[in-house]
């Protein structure tokens, strides 16, 4: 994505090294022609540090819901990708938010949540081990309440925290959750 603090680090001692080739002589005969290619390499190297540090930094996308889940003693739920991997990241893990996709598994019902495949530890989804509790929806990339109501049933509580939904339940919700890929 463009305008993160990791592209600098790559891209900007590869630019300066390309600059040099193709703005440096083999040999330069004038030493003060030296020092002005030098004072410009440094300066153009320094201009793009100078203006990322000037950015206010990023406000975490989650800290609004982990903040609320954490104050709320909510520790263990589901979510998609995006947010399970950046909730449980921010809040480190404090708050662990576990992925679930959405799948066709029964021919006429629509989609469900089933357990993700994509950078999982198999334990986290076991029910005897952990007692999922939450989910967060978030309709905006595909995941909106509807899905998870069918799946789980009414929530005990539903909160809306910025433009997410967190539905509470009094089960856990592991044991709920299709297992992905099905298996015969």
């Amino acid at each position: 994505m463009p305008g993160q603090a990791h592209e600098l680090a790559v891209i900007l001692p590869c630019g300066a090294v390309l600059a040099a080739r193709a703005i440096v002589p083999t040999r330069i005969s004038f030493p003060a022609a030296a020092f002005v290619a030098v004072t410009l390499t440094v300066l153009a190297a320094i201009a793009p540090l100078a203006s990322a540090a000037t950015v206010p930094p990023v406000r975490p996308f989650m800290g609004p819901v982990t903040t609320w889940l954490e104050a709320h003693g909510l520790r263990y739920g589901i979510a998609n990708y995006q947010l399970a991997a950046s909730g449980t990241l921010q809040t480190g893990d404090r708050v662990q938010i576990r992925t679930v996709d959405l799948r066709k598994t029964i021919p006429g019902f629509g989609r469900q949540p089933v357990t993700s495949d994509y950078n999982v530890e198999p334990s986290w989804y076991n029910p005897s081990l952990h007692g999922a509790t939450f989910v967060i929806a978030d309709p905006r990339a595909g995941y909106p309440v509807a899905i998870f109501e069918r799946a789980f049933g009414r929530p005990a509580a539903t909160h809306t925290v910025g433009s997410y939904t967190v539905l509470i339940y009094r089960t856990n919700l592991l044991r709920l959750l299709t297992r992905w890929p099905l298996r015969n």
